[in-house]
């Protein structure tokens, strides 16, 4: 309808413009006519009157030629205006339609009991399950594994149900499959996935509740999983125990009644998925594959319901993430010139520094002061939209239209680090070794440069645009490890339909979209056996305060009792919805 309106005014306004141009150009002509047959009557001026006629007609012309195409091209100008605001507005106006309202939802059949999750999982956080790099001893390494075994032990202990009545396959040792056969092998089934391990916690004697100064108050063991004030507080609370415990206690809760699923689902335990997945991830997909079983959904963990994860986004978002960023660590090295450090390499001014420190440190210097531009791809104008009719205005009109905005939305998401992660390939300097002593000058210098690879880029141009950056031939550069970003699993698909009904039911007051994961995770290992990835949390956070994303991997990691519960519910509606599509 406004494109239509405004082809109409132009129109109508064209047609206003060409009348007095045609009045003007022929009054123009007229005026030099006359000129001519004047001065043609004066013989002394014969051969003028001609000429003086043309150039008068020519120039009064010209003045109208350009006050009037002047008058055009304004009218141009707002004639496009005018499509333009027509269409801006129209699409904002569709965009207002509210989204989705928030699905009955679906009663439990079991009893759900919060103190006892809160129980469950504050044993489990007992069990300190610690992850560690390479650098792990063979003593850390028997001790975690040891405590892993001990961790199974115990959710068989306290859920024996699933372990009696399920199949439980046991996947190198230390990692868990459980199988719950539906009644239809006509339909493909799907998998929950959670992992038990955690990563070290590095800051132990700074843990606890502080007072408004910022000082002590009250220390918290982060191994404890010690319940105070309505929170359970440790190591794995909200990465990822809180997930295993509160899928345990659905299937468990399930089993108690009558219910038997269509779809056969799945629910996998891994050990190692804060250093890779390696041992653990990887031979459950391995299991799943020589069973010849397709899955037609993979629910890991992901994002959460965040209150102010978004600028100018007034309600909390559920992020539900649909593809995850690639991953490239690359080595560079420098090889120099030794020596005591006394006779220092020749550096001149506006010269390249020669000592191995320097030409890796100028190499670090240029890759953090030119990241890699920001890219965009079809899943943040899908995030964008469907949060388009919770957006307050004016951003609303912003994203609902990014044919034109999308330049502006692009800069907006790249001014802060948490969102500026969404929209570019990531570059972070994370190792540097070089000397051992003052007064030695070190023969080679050594970095890490770690990327998290946006859809919008490749590997190969990664890698091609630091070295073009560096800009250095004596700095050669390794590759250490390498992931494509994964492949993109549709909204419209079972397992996202049924993960965004449950947290309409489960948490009202957030607008659920797609998006990216700016992490890795367990999910890399299941590409081949699911036609669709999904990755979401049922955790409520802020994204700034005392309770907010800066938990992971940090200190204070804590979760409500209140969420131990919702977190149930959440899973328990994913499956059934699931189940019934």
């Amino acid at each position: 309808p406004g494109f239509t309106a405004s082809c109409v005014f132009v129109f109508q306004h064209a047609r206003l413009w060409l009348r007095p141009a045609g009045w003007w150009l022929c009054c123009s002509t007229r005026y030099g006519y006359d000129l001519m047959c004047r001065d043609h009557e004066h013989k002394e001026r014969a051969n003028v009157p001609i000429l003086k006629g043309v150039l008068v007609t020519i120039g009064l012309s010209l003045i109208g030629y350009l006050m009037f195409h002047s008058v055009l091209v304004f009218g141009a100008v707002l004639s496009v205006a005018v499509v333009i605001v027509s269409v801006i507005i129209t699409n904002t106006l569709r965009c207002a339609a509210p989204s989705a309202p928030p699905a009955s939802r679906i009663q439990t059949e079991f009893k759900i009991s919060p103190e006892k999750i809160a129980s469950r999982l504050s044993t489990a956080i007992r069990f300190q399950t610690i992850s560690r790099d390479n650098n792990r001893t063979e003593a850390e390494l028997a001790e975690s594994n040891s405590q892993m075994l001990q961790f199974l032990e115990f959710i068989e202990s306290v859920y024996p149900s699933v372990h009696s009545r399920l199949k439980v396959t046991r996947v190198n040792t230390h990692s868990v499959l459980y199988e719950w056969v539906g009644s239809d092998p006509s339909l493909a089934p799907f998998m929950f996935y959670a992992h038990a391990d955690v990563v070290p916690v590095l800051d132990a004697n700074e843990w606890g509740i502080r007072d408004s100064r910022g000082n002590l108050v009250r220390p918290v063991d982060p191994f404890e999983g010690e319940v105070i004030d309505g929170f359970v507080w440790g190591r794995g609370a909200i990465d990822d125990k809180q997930a295993v415990i509160a899928i345990l206690e659905t299937l468990e809760g399930l089993l108690s009644t009558s219910f038997t699923p269509r779809r056969t689902i799945f629910f996998g335990i891994g050990h190692d998925e804060e250093i890779g997945g390696q041992n653990g991830a990887a031979y459950i997909a391995k299991v799943l594959e020589s069973r010849k079983i397709m899955l037609e959904f993979f629910h890991d963990e992901g994002m959460m319901v965040i209150s102010g994860a978004l600028k100018m986004h007034p309600r909390p978002v559920a992020l539900v993430s649909c593809t995850e960023k690639g991953h490239l660590s690359l080595e560079l090295t420098v090889e120099a010139t030794g020596g005591h450090s006394s006779m220092p390499p020749n550096c001149r001014n506006n010269q390249p520094p020669e000592s191995a420190i320097g030409i890796i440190s100028r190499a670090l210097t240029r890759l953090e002061a030119h990241p890699i531009p920001p890219g965009y791809n079809n899943i943040t104008d899908q995030m964008l939209q469907a949060l388009a009719p919770t957006y307050s205005l004016p951003m609303r009109i912003i994203v609902c239209n990014l044919w034109l905005f999308r330049p502006l939305i692009t800069w907006i998401l790249s001014l802060s680090p948490e969102t500026s992660a969404s929209v570019r390939t990531t570059t972070a300097l994370t190792v540097v070794k070089a000397g051992e002593k003052s007064n030695v000058l070190p023969p080679s210098a050594r970095a890490i440069v770690d990327h998290r690879v946006h859809p919008c880029n490749s590997i190969d141009e990664v890698i091609e645009f630091d070295k073009k950056i560096i800009g250095d031939s004596r700095v050669n550069v390794k590759v250490l490890g390498r992931l494509e970003a994964a492949p993109y699993s549709s909204p419209d698909g079972i397992g996202f339909r049924a993960i965004s009904r449950a947290v309409r039911e489960c948490f009202p007051e957030a607008a659920v979209a797609p998006t990216l994961m700016v992490g890795n995770t367990d999910s890399k290992h299941f590409w081949n056996v699911s036609r669709a990835q999904y990755r979401f949390c049922p955790t409520t956070l802020n994204k700034t305060g005392d309770h907010s994303v800066k938990m992971f991997h940090g200190r204070n990691e804590k979760i409500s009792v209140a969420n131990l519960a919702l977190a149930v519910e959440y899973y328990h509606s994913v499956l059934r919805h699931a189940d019934a599509m």
